[in-house]
């Protein structure tokens, strides 16, 4: 007979959050490539703050996009961090979502981007 085994609500709680921070990171790197594919179908030329590369940085609740721009026509590569779980308009009090994943990362890459 195979033991009951006691499920410890936190660690349940982190492997939710662990993956919907690799969710978010995916769908960052995604919609960052189709923002520029967008912008140079519209407009014939990339825009001119590029995201080079988006990873998930630190650990809850101090997770945070690290994201490295290079803005083309400084010509200046930058890095910085944009944390997820501290923003009160994305979460509540107990960490419940308040707005669609695409808005996080939407207003992610257009903060990243300078915007």
């Amino acid at each position: 007979m195979t033991p009951i085994v006691k499920v410890d609500r936190g660690n349940f709680d982190s492997i939710y959050r662990r993956a919907f921070e690799r969710f978010l990171l995916e769908l960052a790197q995604q919609c960052a490539i189709e923002e520029e594919r967008i912008s140079l179908e519209r407009t014939g030329r990339k825009p001119s703050v590029l995201i080079k590369e988006v990873q998930l940085s630190g650990e809850y609740p101090d997770t945070a996009f690290r994201i490295k721009t290079y803005d083309r026509i400084r010509k200046l590569e930058h890095e910085d961090w944009q944390p997820i779980w501290r923003h009160s308009e994305w979460f509540d009090k107990d960490m419940k979502l308040l707005c669609e994943p695409e808005q996080i990362v939407s207003y992610t890459l257009m903060w990243a981007r300078g915007g």
